[in-house]
């Protein structure tokens, strides 16, 4: 009977750690264009955006590729940051993302189209 248990209990521990791949999602998009904007900025340390709540992101395309995704978002959003002379300036930004669900861990972002006003 013991062993049973200890069996029982080694398979409900094994299967607790199992996870499957991770598919993109638009807090992982948001994420992908403000590290894409912070690289284009003069000063990348003095980049406030605003709340992610506040930030407009809008899936454009969903397809679906054997077990995983290829979803593509549009992120547009605000950010205040330092300009060439020092001061705090709030800019406009938005990008289109690229999320790719790979096998194991966390999708595959690619960031392009990225604007900032």
């Amino acid at each position: 009977m013991k062993v049973i248990l200890i069996l029982f209990m080694c398979m409900v521990v094994m299967a607790c750690g199992k996870k499957g791949p991770h598919h993109p999602d638009k807090w992982g998009a948001l994420v992908a264009c403000q590290d894409s904007v912070k690289n284009r900025l003069k000063n990348p340390r003095s980049a406030d955006f605003d709340s992610p709540s506040d930030a407009s992101i809008t899936e454009v395309k969903k397809v679906k590729m054997g077990t995983g995704y290829h979803t593509t978002y549009q992120v547009l959003g605000f950010v205040y940051a330092q300009n060439s002379f020092g001061g705090v300036v709030r800019n406009k930004y938005g990008c289109n993302v690229l999320g790719k669900t790979q096998e194991q861990g966390y999708p595959k972002w690619t960031t392009y189209n990225v604007v900032i006003n």
